[in-house]
């Protein structure tokens, strides 16, 4: 009752509160990241819209003295001033009721219904393989008066998982899918030789976490999925031998994040806190590997921009369909590439991926289906937004 009361409270308070047109916030989990970043740095390099502007970015109470550093490292060529406040205070609610424009990628203040004249736009963070929102059970849901999407299947996937109409789940594609187009070089950032014939990036997803929402999916062991130290060390003497070398990057909300992992000559397993201090972006990295291996996690659908390969690698997929569930009812119809679920199956894909490419027409027929569009994504919602309401005039 008391929650309830607050939560109107709240909502009262944002319709009567006027909105400043030029206001900005963002918010997103880990700070400063994702999708809410790739759409800040798109507004920054918009000169002529942003003279006027005044952009917040909401943190938690922890980060907002590294949250501020990354920001300045991201704005001193821009002659931009950004004024970062924590979510929890009095000055971050204030900037909330205040900014016309609010876009988040976690939610901001969850149960606060959003007012028509307040634009709140949930960017979230993937076009879902796993059940997310109202389709995985939740009763409460990150609010918003408008959402994203990459193609009509995810609209109206979106439209579900949040309680939204189907006109106000854009087509836009993501923000950060613009960065699979930016090359970078990865052999200076991570100390890699220069003259490796294959680099391969793997991203399980993870099966228990520590931030965020709290839960456990699959098998959860204090290791990486399916390989066992025992078979890295296999494994890594298999890509030495091929002069491959394997990033391991760990989940963001992964428990293994607080895990010391063994070191390899090939193989290199990267926690979110190592991840952080390599200033890059996940989908700078993804757009500079030749290979994805994943599971479960939503990142091979933004991959398929690309159209490079992806071997799906995982040996708990009953128990993971039974825990958290898929958005597809056909789901491996939606995963083109190579199930694996052991080292062998491994080192025999490996093998043959670069000389024997089968679902590279099927990852062709997936990227028309799960993306309308196949670039320019900022630009996409900064014009949809513009033609709604004016955005930044």
């Amino acid at each position: 009752m008391l929650r309830r009361l607050f939560l109107n409270v709240i909502y009262y308070l944002d319709v009567f509160i006027p909105k400043h047109q030029n206001w900005i916030l963002f918010a997103s989990q880990p700070d400063f990241s994702d999708n809410a970043s790739a759409f800040f740095k798109f507004i920054l390099e918009k000169k002529e819209r942003k003279k006027n502007c005044k952009i917040i970015w909401l943190v938690d109470n922890n980060n907002k003295i590294d949250c501020k550093n990354k920001i300045q490292n991201c704005t001193n060529s821009l002659n931009a001033t950004i004024n970062v406040v924590t979510k929890n205070s009095i000055l971050g609610i204030w900037y909330y009721f205040r900014s016309k424009f609010v876009f988040y990628t976690h939610g901001v203040y969850l149960g606060v219904k959003i007012p028509k004249n307040h634009i709140v736009i949930n960017l979230w963070h993937g076009m879902p393989l796993k059940n997310i929102g109202f389709l995985d059970g939740k009763e409460v849901v990150a609010k918003s008066s408008l959402a994203i999407s990459t193609s009509k299947i995810y609209q109206d996937i979106i439209s579900k998982s949040f309680d939204l109409s189907l006109e106000n789940v854009l087509i836009t594609g993501q923000p950060r899918c613009d960065l699979l187009f930016k090359k970078v070089n990865l052999s200076q950032i991570f100390s890699l030789p220069s003259d490796l014939d294959k680099l391969i990036l793997w991203l399980p997803t993870y099966r228990s976490s520590i931030v965020g929402d709290k839960r456990v999916d699959g098998n959860f062991k204090e290791s990486l999925p399916v390989l066992s130290d025992e078979d890295l060390f296999t494994l890594n003497s298999h890509l030495k031998s091929q002069n491959y070398y394997l990033i391991i990057k760990l989940h963001v909300m992964d428990i293994l994040n607080e895990v010391d992992f063994k070191q390899y000559s090939n193989i290199r397993v990267v926690t979110n806190y190592e991840f952080i201090s390599l200033n890059i972006s996940l989908y700078e990295l993804l757009g500079n590997i030749d290979l994805l291996l994943t599971d479960f996690s939503s990142v091979y659908i933004d991959f398929l921009l690309t159209l490079k390969p992806v071997g799906f690698l995982f040996n708990d997929l009953d128990n993971y369909k039974s825990s958290r569930g898929f958005v597809f009812e056909n789901y491996k119809e939606f995963m083109p590439g190579v199930k694996m679920n052991n080292l062998n199956s491994l080192l025999s894909f490996l093998d043959d991926v670069f000389h024997n490419d089968v679902y590279e027409e099927k990852r062709f027929k997936l990227q028309n289906i799960l993306h309308d569009k196949k670039k320019d994504f900022s630009l996409s919602l900064f014009n949809d937004l513009d033609k709604r309401f004016g955005f930044l005039k």
